[in-house]
């Protein structure tokens, strides 16, 4: 009896089976008063109100919480080799591409979030020198880092895809969570890189 007292008081302390816990004292407590109608009622708000270990999942790339979808971020060369890499992403997960400007010789780094609709969303793009192709125009709004890097924010539709050409000259990359991809790997000239989110199957 002890061992399954002390088995108990553990599992107490877990918040998930401390709510089904609940859920089952509210379910016994109405069966007294009102009959099996509402203890049926009681099970279902005790349910409802079941902390989000028993309704969700963890974001492949870290997070307390993830929405109950995921898809897959395809990265690929359609001229070249096909497919570069892919992973799981849910929403509101964020990638960013980084390449060396070929003008300015600085770093500039976009970054994107993929959406509720599977749909990839500019978010900012910082750099530390103007040059072509940067996105700034005279009497822009720029905010500054500390370390001087400048800011800009994107108020922009999202998109289903990006496509970008890569360049040994520029060292392009992708970082995702942990991982980070050399789009110009083994490449001798530059290569169109294409960028989508596919899939939309339930965990």
């Amino acid at each position: 009896m002890a061992g399954v007292a002390a088995v108990k008081a553990a599992a107490a302390e877990v918040p998930t089976v401390k709510a089904a816990i609940a859920g089952v004292a509210a379910v016994k407590a109405a069966a007294g008063r009102a009959g099996a109608l509402f203890a049926v009622s009681a099970v279902l708000t005790a349910a409802l109100v079941l902390p989000w270990p028993l309704g969700g999942a963890p974001s492949p790339l870290g997070g307390a919480r993830a929405p109950s979808r995921a898809w897959t971020l395809v990265v690929s060369a359609p001229h070249e080799d096909g497919e570069r890499f892919r992973s799981t992403v849910v929403p509101g997960d964020t990638f960013t591409l980084t390449y060396v400007h070929s003008v300015s010789r600085s770093v500039v780094s976009g970054s994107f979030r993929i959406t509720d609709d599977a749909l990839i969303e500019p978010v900012d793009t910082v750099f530390r020198s103007f040059g072509p192709g940067l996105p700034w125009t005279p009497g822009a709004e720029v905010d500054r880092l500390e370390d001087g890097a400048m800011v800009v924010r994107h108020d922009e539709p999202p998109r289903r895809e990006i496509r970008v050409w890569v360049s040994p000259l520029t060292l392009d990359r992708l970082s995702l969570g942990p991982h980070e991809i050399d789009l110009t790997a083994g490449a001798d000239r530059a290569t169109l890189i294409d960028i989508r989110v596919r899939g939309g199957d339930p965990f």
